[in-house]
């Protein structure tokens, strides 16, 4: 089901022993080079393709140095993120106040054994509720959020920008959307969290295990429409040192066990990677989360279609109540279902803007904002050209 929308991946000649080997087919003649170029670029993989590529393989000097240089460009952007980061956390542990580091840089340490095999962004810190005020001030202080075009509230997160450089970090409270639909305490970030080594500097990051139950769930809530997010638990898959069976403990306490279940199965479908060690988790669910697992794998196809579009194109390709089928599928907990529904049929600042109405019948956006997903449901089967990826920046639309 998956080969059309992988296609980019068919006939790359990776090394032998590179975990990803499973993903390729050998050098096929057919191969579309400007595509791979253009996959790698969108599905972030810039820091890993020269590393995974056959040495010894036919592939023309145009593209290994076309490769070559987007890695050296995506390194010098992950020293300046690891740096930064670094920075960052050394100001927070003088303030007293306990931050960890989502993703990113740690992630890439905790996967890769150093922070440059991973693109990024921005700078994902995860503070406790009642450290919100204190860490936002820290970050004002360092630059960040400084006028209100600098400051973008989101569900899960605070995007703030820096006011000189233009960095942004994401100021998150909690580990999803809604507590509903992954709460903090299943994953125990603070309590079990680890030291990884930053420019001198130790930053504190969730362990491995909430690290891993954590990317399965944010890669699914985005559809898994970059492959670098499939990336990361493919490579952890083949490491000896990681309990799988604490990763689904995790992932069974926080609701999410359907999320890391699709994850498992898109490793092993795309890159022919399982975790060692353990039974497959799919046969082991229940009928009704196996039917849920394999409906909002359905979607993953059409998000991972070519060409490949930005986040706010490719909902639209798929179509918004063919995502929100997907989503409550993975969906374990009527809380959780309620949670989600909501979110996703809640009026938006687009929704608002699009039909100006007085307080008084402010409750008409959620009609307004029903219409709209039915009409943009309507316009997914129309084509649709590949968009040049904007800068995620505050002040600008950052969604449907």
């Amino acid at each position: 089901m998956l080969d059309a929308a992988t296609a980019s991946l068919k006939g790359v000649p990776f090394r032998p022993q590179a975990w990803m080997a499973g993903a390729g087919t050998g050098l096929a003649q057919d191969l579309d080079w400007s595509l791979l170029l253009t996959c790698v670029r969108h599905h972030r993989l810039d820091l890993l393709m020269t590393s995974l590529l056959d040495p010894e393989a036919d592939i023309p000097e145009h593209v290994r140095a076309a490769l070559k240089q987007g890695e050296r460009a995506a390194t010098a952007v992950a020293l300046q993120r690891a740096g930064e980061l670094a920075r960052v956390a050394r100001c927070f542990s003088d303030a007293g106040i306990d931050m960890l580091a989502l993703k990113g840089p740690v992630l890439s340490a905790q996967i890769h054994g150093h922070p440059f095999r991973r693109v990024c962004s921005d700078l994902d810190l995860l503070v406790r509720p009642d450290d919100e005020g204190p860490a936002r001030r820290l970050l004002l202080g360092l630059g960040y959020g400084g006028t209100d075009a600098d400051v973008l509230v989101c569900q899960n997160a605070v995007t703030l920008r820096h006011g000189r450089t233009g960095a942004l970090i994401d100021l998150h409270t909690r580990m999803g959307e809604d507590e509903r639909l992954a709460p903090t305490r299943a994953f125990r970030p603070f309590e079990t969290a680890v030291e990884v080594q930053l420019a001198g500097v130790r930053v504190r990051t969730p362990a491995l295990p909430a690290s891993m139950a954590y990317a399965a769930y944010h890669g699914a809530h985005h559809r898994w429409f970059r492959l670098q997010w499939l990336a990361d638990i493919a490579a952890v898959t083949r490491r000896t040192d990681l309990d799988w069976a604490e990763v689904a403990e995790i992932a069974r306490l926080a609701g999410t066990e359907r999320h890391l279940a699709l994850s498992l199965r898109l490793c092993r479908s795309l890159f022919g990677c399982e975790p060692a060690g353990i039974p497959p988790m799919f046969p082991r669910l229940p009928a009704r989360a196996r039917a849920g697992v394999l409906q909002a794998e359905s979607v993953v196809p059409m998000a991972l279609a070519l060409p490949p579009l930005s986040e706010y194109d490719m909902v639209r390709r798929v179509g918004r109540f063919r995502i929100l089928r997907a989503e409550l599928a993975l969906t374990q907990r009527r809380s959780a279902w309620l949670a989600r529904l909501r979110l996703r049929l809640q009026p938006t600042v687009t929704d608002r803007n699009f039909l100006r109405l007085p307080p008084a019948l402010g409750f008409l956006y959620y009609a307004v904002r029903f219409i709209r997903v039915l009409w943009e449901t309507g316009r997914a089967g129309l084509p649709h050209r590949p968009l040049q990826h904007p800068d995620r920046r505050p002040g600008a639309h950052r969604g449907p």
